[in-house]
């Protein structure tokens, strides 16, 4: 590949020259020809697949330069500790997320959505890429806001931290944190169905937000419900019973996922979460909960 060809580029290069082999070959006289020309329609057949969930799914990349970065090479660190804190993300926000080829002629980090097609096409909450987009936007909103001073930059970090949870809260701060500590400044940008971004994050930067991550206040304390499941989404990881008429909703971690496998919706449930509670500088207070587990009650 060049460097300027990508993932996607190489595929459709790959793909028409399988098919011309394939129409050129498939009645030849040569028995060897024949089966080439069958290996090579599956081969395109599996390259096509590949090719529709790269452009179907949803994308985040992150493009590393400064300090840090060497020509076009990263220390381990970098890689190994950015990709840490991706995963951590992912997992909370219930999503599946690979590392996909990245392209050529620069150090980029290149993530995107396993796929996985929805049941749901036309409603957001069973789409499995609302999680990934949901992740992938924490770190896009880290970044400081058009012509934003440090004010406004500190109150917008504080409300992505506000939603989080503590082990989401942590992931953030240390990306943030492998970014200052070894130079590195990240352009990121997020493509996906619903949603698209871009921002970006100097190591200088990087070293204000994780001050501000440092500095949130808040509470974490484990409670129960008993209502009735009303929706358990493994897609777009939330779930929602209603309790005494009110609706209870919050987010499911992918270790979770299967937890209320077999459990019908309507039925009425027990679920236990972390009930996060976070203290703004403005003293506005944000709440919200993280499934920790479900059980049917009999």
């Amino acid at each position: 590949m060049t460097a300027s060809m990508s993932r996607a580029d190489w595929l459709a290069e790959e793909i028409r020259a399988d098919r011309e082999y394939a129409l050129r070959c498939a009645e030849s006289d040569d028995p060897i020809e024949r089966v080439q020309a069958s290996r090579r329609s599956r081969e395109a057949d599996a390259k096509q697949a590949e090719l529709e969930a790269l452009a179907d799914g949803a994308h985040l990349s992150l493009r590393l330069t400064g300090r840090g970065i060497r020509h076009h090479s990263a220390p381990l660190a970098v890689v190994k500790g950015l990709i840490q804190q991706i995963e951590t993300l992912a997992d909370e926000f219930g999503a599946d997320m690979l590392v996909a080829p990245a392209a050529a002629g620069s150090h980029v980090i290149e993530v995107t959505a396993a796929h996985e097609p929805s049941l749901f096409e036309d409603d957001a909450r069973f789409d499995p890429q609302v999680a990934f987009t949901d992740a992938a936007h924490v770190l896009l909103a880290l970044a400081p806001p058009p012509l934003g001073d440090s004010e406004r930059w500190e109150a917008s970090v504080e409300q992505v931290a506000s939603e989080l949870s503590p082990a989401a809260l942590l992931a953030a701060r240390h990306f943030v944190e492998v970014l200052a500590d070894h130079h590195v400044t990240v352009d990121l940008g997020l493509r996906s169905r619903r949603s698209a971004g871009r921002a970006h994050l100097t190591d200088e930067g990087a070293a204000f937000v994780r001050r501000v991550l440092s500095n949130v206040e808040r509470d974490v304390e484990l409670v129960e419900y008993s209502g009735v499941l009303s929706g358990f989404t493994k897609g777009s990881g939330r779930f929602e019973i209603e309790v005494d008429g009110d609706e209870v909703s919050g987010r499911v971690p992918k270790s979770l996922r299967t937890a209320a496998d077999g459990v019908p919706i309507g039925s009425r449930v027990v679920v236990s979460v972390e009930k996060v509670t976070t203290t703004l500088r403005s003293g506005s207070i944000r709440e919200h909960l993280r499934l920790v587990d479900i059980s049917q009650l009999s």
